[in-house]
């Protein structure tokens, strides 16, 4: 068992002070390669202190290559005469304790997801199911417009629920918009002028702006985007939601 002074007066955290002293132990050789710590819950029990310090202690030392865990074994010291010091400043205020907060009756926050609403067990089951068997091609690169089964599926979604005829060659997955509105660009070229409603997603408007596109706000109604101030804009494409709008919700 580690015998770890500690000053409880110091603005040091309790886990760098604890980090410190194992890796200049390491690295004076008294801690040799190969060595065993204690289990983060012994060393807590020892220290009186709560398991979550030492966790995070064990995890700096562990993340700069000192100790390395071994599943179902515990905690050993690893060959450190190779490591590179960085003298990474950290910070020595302690950290505000985690405060429980009230629960929100609504949160409208467009980037979260209603775990009420989606269907996590079956999501989880497929999941199950497609890790469980022999997928190598997962880790493949896949194909460029994205996954041909995905693709077809949206194909089948947009002629029964939107009447929008199209082949599986005219859909696109890409990585996120912002990814997409670049390859777009490429695709059509420079001295494009896009409309775009207003008021308009911001990251989509700040990608289009950088990507070169000449921008044409649309105003809204409540039913969307004003097809007839669209026709009138002269633009050479529309950049809209494809379904609630995004701020408006229209």
């Amino acid at each position: 068992m580690l015998t770890i002074g500690l000053d409880h007066t110091k603005k040091e955290p309790l886990y760098r002070q604890i980090y410190t002293y194992i890796r200049d132990e390491i690295r004076s050789g008294a801690l040799p390669c190969g060595s065993r710590l204690p289990s983060t819950r012994k060393l807590a029990k020892h220290m009186d202190l709560s398991r979550n310090t030492i966790d995070l202690a064990y995890g700096q030392l562990t993340a700069e290559g000192y100790i390395e865990a071994k599943p179902k074994r515990g905690y050993f010291i690893c060959q450190v005469e190779d490591l590179a010091s960085l003298n990474i400043p950290v910070e020595t205020e302690e950290e505000d304790p985690v405060q429980e907060e009230d629960p929100i009756p609504f949160d409208f926050s467009p980037v979260g997801v209603d775990m009420t609403l989606f269907p996590y067990n079956v999501w989880r089951r497929l999941l199950k199911e497609v890790m469980m068997n022999d997928n190598s091609e997962l880790f493949q690169k896949g194909e460029n417009q994205g996954d041909l089964g995905l693709r077809r599926a949206i194909m089948y979604y947009l002629r029964q629920s939107r009447g929008v005829h199209v082949g599986t060659s005219q859909i696109i997955i890409g990585a996120g918009i912002e990814n997409l509105l670049f390859l777009l660009s490429l695709t059509l070229g420079k001295g494009r002028t896009m409309a775009m409603e207003n008021p308009a997603y911001l990251n989509a408007y700040q990608t289009v702006r950088e990507l070169g596109f000449q921008v044409l706000p649309v105003d809204m109604d409540e039913e969307g985007l004003r097809v007839s101030q669209l026709e009138q804009s002269g633009a050479d494409l529309a950049y809209v939601t494809p379904a609630r709008q995004y701020p408006t919700g229209v």
